[in-house]
């Protein structure tokens, strides 16, 4: 049935014949999904939907608490779209009353709790206050899934009724735990499981009015058993069988989405949230290019727990397939409990000139815009509230990683997944380890434009950073787009590591993509091996004296 619904959608598309219902014709429901994806649409935000999971025992037990306590941060932001997962964990687990397994317990953290029980009896739930909150403040609402969410593997709280009543649709047990990936992950191979997502994603769609879905693999990226368990690189991928049935899947919740759209006379949007890498989405299940091409998405935001390779190649074949690509801005793992950032000897990757850095990274490299994730709070406001097309004259960092292989990686998930990567080793949980009198080279880009009206009136200050393990100075040279730079300051924060400081010209730099070598002394103290840890273009523009 489900199948020929997809296929009688198809056809409907096809021939143009006019939905019963709402008296329109297709033409003029995908007019209006065009119109759709044609708005303004720069910035989004995922809420990460945990607010009943962890609620404060001080906040009263209303609405407004409930909105003042996350999502009304929103409203300061230039947010178009806010995607709320009304997650507790696991798969089909939720906040909301009548879909899939209702989440009543709580997780053991700090003074919180989860006060669902009170809210259902005012007949309130967070995901329609989310909705109803959106449509006050005229921001789109969609609805968050997580794909595979495995949080449940380490909380017992976590593990719902449905997981515990098919255990031969999960990944493996407690005590039987696959070589990648989550113990407590599902697998869709197993038609039980695909059948159980369909249910609740028609339960969502029969008592929810969305304007999108989002589906988000990066919670997490792990989809067949196989993979899970297999022993080598080679045999580390789905199979084309895989890949085909999980094509499948996704035009049928497609085809679910478009039939609740047609009732209501406007189209329902799809959003996929994937790794920036085609090859490596292949090896987890994904056929991206597919998915696109049979149009199962409109939307999609690339990256997540990490980035394989500057945005520009994911954005313009995700263009070429005919569907937007949003960056996924997910907040740093990087340097929390390192001494050099500590310390200050080199910023962190938090704060506004982090943000604005990787916003105009994103825009100059042709993204349709930003994602947040996991920002919350005042930080959202702050870095939400910048105009993605606007932000010469703000003070940026930028680093050459930026999210680093904190936690989750892509190793995690099929065997030597770093494989795909193209971005350079300069993350500060796996260095790069220098030979005597080499070059290491790598891009760094900048969302700036040295020629703009901005850069001449209020001349930036550009200083590169490089944070290495040595506390004393030695003979690193740097070249910035072929230009060899003067030779710098050294600072050291202890007895591992130092800074070279090194000033850039602004003539050196260019919008896109910029090219930095590093070349090692011949030399090095005995006994050490000269090791690359950070590197970040620190861009200082003075004070605006016409906004005084």
């Amino acid at each position: 049935m489900k199948k020929t619904l997809a296929i009688m959608g198809m056809f409907a598309a096809a021939v143009g014949c006019t939905d019963v219902k709402s008296g329109a014709t297709v033409d003029d429901f995908e007019a209006k999904r065009a119109a759709l994806l044609a708005k303004p649409r720069q910035m989004m935000t995922d809420n990460d939907g945990n607010d009943f999971v962890y609620y404060s025992r001080k906040l009263p037990v209303t609405e407004e608490a409930f909105i003042g306590s996350r999502i009304g941060y929103v409203a300061k932001t230039r947010c178009e779209t806010m995607i709320y997962c009304p997650w507790s964990a696991g798969f089909g687990y939720f906040t909301v009353p009548d879909v899939g397994d209702v989440y009543t317990n709580s997780v053991p953290y700090q003074d919180t709790y989860n006060p669902i029980q009170k809210f259902f009896a005012m007949g309130k739930d967070p995901l329609q206050m989310a909705i109803d909150f959106c449509r006050r403040e005229k921001r789109e609402p969609f609805l968050g899934i997580r794909m595979n969410d495995t949080h449940d593997s380490g909380y017992d709280e976590l593990f719902p009724p449905w997981k515990r009543a098919n255990p031969d649709c999960l990944f493996g047990t407690k005590t039987n735990r696959p070589n990648r990936c989550s113990w407590s992950a599902v697998d869709f191979e197993n038609p039980k499981t695909r059948a159980h997502m369909l249910t609740f994603m028609r339960q969502f769609l029969e008592k929810y009015d969305v304007e999108g879905i989002e589906y988000d693999f990066f919670r997490h990226c792990q989809l067949f058993k196989s993979v899970a368990w297999t022993t080598s690189q080679e045999t580390s991928r789905a199979t084309q069988a895989q890949l085909d049935l999980m094509s499948g899947f996704m035009a049928e919740l497609r085809a679910l989405s478009e039939e609740f759209g047609r009732k209501r006379g406007k189209p329902i949007l799809v959003a996929i949230r994937v790794p920036d890498s085609f090859e490596y989405n292949l090896c987890v299940g994904i056929d991206l290019e597919r998915w696109l091409k049979e149009k199962s998405a409109d939307l999609v935001i690339a990256g997540g727990y990490w980035q394989f390779s500057p945005w520009r190649g994911t954005v313009d074949k995700i263009h070429a397939l005919g569907a937007k690509c949003y960056v996924s801005l997910d907040e740093s793992r990087i340097g929390w409990n390192a001494r050099a950032y500590k310390h200050g000897v080199l910023p962190g990757r938090d704060g506004l000139a982090f943000y604005a850095a990787r916003i105009a990274a994103a825009m100059a490299e042709g993204a349709d815009g930003v994602c947040f994730f996991n920002c919350q709070g005042n930080s959202l406001a702050q870095f939400a509230s910048v105009d993605p097309n606007a932000t010469e004259g703000i003070s940026k960092l930028y680093f050459a990683v930026e999210r680093g292989s904190g936690g989750y990686e892509p190793n995690s998930y099929i065997y030597y997944g770093n494989r795909f990567s193209t971005m350079p080793d300069l993350d500060p949980a796996r260095p790069h380890a220098m030979k005597p009198a080499s070059v290491y080279a790598f891009d760094v880009t900048v969302g700036d434009d040295p020629a703009s009206p901005v850069a001449k009136a209020r001349p930036p200050k550009i200083e590169a950073n490089l944070l290495v393990n040595l506390a004393q100075k030695a003979d690193v040279r740097l070249r910035v787009n072929g230009q060899t730079l003067a030779a710098p300051a050294f600072t050291s924060d202890d007895s591992t590591n130092g800074v070279f400081r090194f000033d850039v010209p602004l003539s050196c730099i260019t919008r896109g993509p910029n090219r930095i070598e590093v070349e090692s002394p011949s030399t090095v103290p005995a006994g050490q091996v000269l090791k690359l840890v950070d590197f970040v273009l620190k861009y200082s523009y003075p004070p605006d004296k016409k906004a005084r």
